[in-house]
């Protein structure tokens, strides 16, 4: 730990590690990680090039030269490096995870938070065992809450992230079947998940806890410390008036303060999203006006649930990322909307392991018992569980051959799937 603090204190200000040449800023630190399919200490002498004022790396043919700092491990220092930034900066840190939300949910808490407070939080999905410590070093000392967005597809990753960002408090937006193949099944994601609440359970930190969720809710039973959202007696309730164009909802907080929101999301699923991060603010003493206004003013992120038109058509664009579950909650909501005219477009789901064919087929016959105008189903995944009644391509090139923009006058689309099929690119078609 010395040689951590001696690093720190000659070379460390908020914001100025980097390990990517390619965005590297004069007087930045240069960490050289290594991959599968790339040895950054090769760039090392790029990076100093470009004006970093030292380039740590961890191969001895580097060790010797002007400005290059050798250590053993470069992923390790760098984490190391978080760890000793955390314990010297006073800052609350709110932890997050789930199989789905993380981005939308964090978003959200931190535009409330910025009413009140200085907030910071993980930038776009910086949310793994490299992201989370950039995160941690870009938060400077004087900053009073950071929310830490926490993602993994294998057990023992979100104990580690906890280890590194020590959360004080922190959430789970839910569970569901996602990353099935590294956590091996369902249980294994409930299990992994939770290693958040054990955490935090170990150290008394409080819990914000979605009371309608029967799993999460099981998990902290005993558990004093929490406080939750979506209950009768709650922090903060809300039930949808209008689930189209976007969201309107009835809020009611802290029991008898109650309110009508108009937010700019689309999908039912995204209620738990809003309450979750309204629910922290109540608890930190935001006033409800300003959460509703918050609420309120975010905008979604690209390619999570945003509403596109082009002339007569209209484009649901939620093709950041795909999971059963998450594909099972737009095509409920789709289902829902008024709309004559409506083609479904879904891209096939990854690291699902041996349970994808199955949890394919059952979006199939999830499309077929809702009688959409048209679906088109596109990915060698969905190509395995071919069904007469649709369209199976495997490739977006082949959907562009397919699709007749003008064929499509006042039709409403769902465009769903995970980013391996480059989804989002369909608005090239449409512009």
């Amino acid at each position: 730990m010395q040689e951590i603090s001696q690093f720190y204190n000659k070379f460390f200000t908020p914001g100025n590690v980097c390990t990517d040449t390619r965005i590297l800023k004069k007087g930045e630190i240069f960490v050289a990680l290594t991959g599968e399919n790339f040895n950054g200490n090769e760039y090392a002498q790029k990076a100093l090039d470009s004006g970093a004022v030292v380039a740590v790396v961890d191969d001895q043919a580097f060790a010797n030269r002007n400005n290059f700092y050798f250590v053993e491990d470069t992923l390790a220092f760098l984490q190391e490096l978080a760890v000793y930034h955390r314990t010297k900066s006073k800052f609350h840190v709110i932890g997050l995870t789930g199989s789905n939300g993380k981005t939308t949910t964090k978003e959200l808490i931190r535009t409330i938070l910025s009413k009140k407070y200085s907030c910071k939080a993980t930038e776009g999905n910086l949310n793994n065992h490299i992201g989370v410590p950039l995160t941690l070093l870009s938060i400077p000392s004087e900053t009073e809450y950071a929310v830490i967005e926490m993602g993994a597809n294998h057990p023992g990753e979100i104990k580690r992230l906890c280890e590194i960002a020590t959360p004080d408090s922190g959430l789970i937006t839910n569970v569901g079947l996602a990353h099935l193949e590294g956590f091996g099944g369902f249980e294994g994601v409930i299990k992994a998940k939770g290693e958040l609440y054990s955490y935090l359970k170990a150290r008394s930190g409080k819990i914000y806890l979605n009371n309608a969720n029967s799993i999460l809710k099981e998990l902290l039973q005993s558990y004093k410390n929490k406080i939750v959202y979506q209950d009768l007696n709650a922090a903060c309730s809300g039930e949808i008036i209008e689930s189209y164009p976007q969201l309107k909802i009835k809020f009611r907080y802290n029991k008898k303060h109650q309110f009508i929101v108009n937010t700019q999301f689309y999908g039912e699923y995204n209620l738990e999203n809003i309450l979750a991060a309204a629910c922290i603010g109540v608890d930190l003493s935001i006033p409800y006006q300003e959460i509703n206004k918050a609420i309120e003013e975010y905008k979604p992120l690209d390619k999570r649930s945003q509403i596109l038109q082009y002339g007569s058509i209209k484009i649901i664009l939620d093709c950041y990322n795909a999971n059963p579950t998450s594909m099972q909650q737009a095509l409920l909501s789709f289902s829902k909307l008024e709309s004559k005219k409506k083609l479904v477009i879904l891209g096939s789901m990854k690291e699902l392991g041996h349970h994808s064919i199955r949890e394919h087929e059952k979006l199939v016959h999830l499309v077929e018992r809702n009688n959409f105008t048209k679906s088109i189903f596109i990915g060698q995944e969905f190509c395995k569980v071919m069904n007469k009644s649709f369209t199976f391509l495997l490739s977006y090139h082949d959907l562009v051959k397919h699709l007749k923009p003008e064929e499509l006058s006042h039709f409403t689309i769902l465009v769903k799937g995970s980013r391996a099929n480059q989804l989002e690119r369909i608005t090239e078609l449409f512009e």
